[in-house]
């Protein structure tokens, strides 16, 4: 066999070799469900579709959930001892994280109570909160909607407890 031959076979015992490969080890594969998504916000990508940290939301992980909600709302509220009634209160960005809010104007008292957002529920852990006229307890928890969130609390200045439900609407 003269040299020519004997590169033109080995070169197809190399392509040969190569073609076994890719079809045993599988090669580069660039169509894997994960390949061309970048999640972001810490979230994970399995099966093609991002898993987010708590606290965001989107096909990338790209919405901070609480944005959702910030803002002054008109309120609906019943609690015990007391005919239901309307206000406003105001929800701003917390400072625990991504799932963190502020409520203002909370149960129409001058106060400012801390809650947190996963999934579709809220929660206001208990709290002892200092207002002009001494000091109140509150906590509660609520289910978010498509279009309202609605808390149910409980709430005592040191002269009644009360029990209420808010009803607050998302745009």
């Amino acid at each position: 066999m003269d040299s020519t031959s004997a590169d033109i076979l080995f070169h197809r015992f190399r392509l040969f070799v190569a073609a076994i490969g890719l079809l045993f080890i599988g090669g580069c594969d660039t169509s894997a469900p994960c390949s061309a998504i970048d999640c972001l916000n810490f979230g994970l990508c399995a099966d093609g579709e991002c898993l987010c940290v708590a606290g965001y939301e989107g096909a990338v992980c790209e919405n901070v959930i609480r944005d959702r909600f910030l803002g002054t709302r008109t309120v609906q509220e019943m609690c015990t001892q007391v005919a239901p009634f309307t206000y406003q209160l105001g929800i701003a960005a917390g400072q625990g994280g991504a799932e963190s809010i502020i409520i203002a104007n909370f149960g129409n008292r001058v106060i400012g109570v801390n809650a947190t957002i996963s999934g579709n529920g809220i929660t206001i852990p208990p709290q002892h909160i200092s207002v002009q006229s001494g000091w109140v307890d509150v906590s509660g928890s609520g289910l978010i909607g498509d279009s309202t969130i609605v808390f149910y609390y409980e709430l005592n200045d040191g002269a009644e407890a009360y029990e209420c439900n808010i009803t607050i609407p998302i745009p």
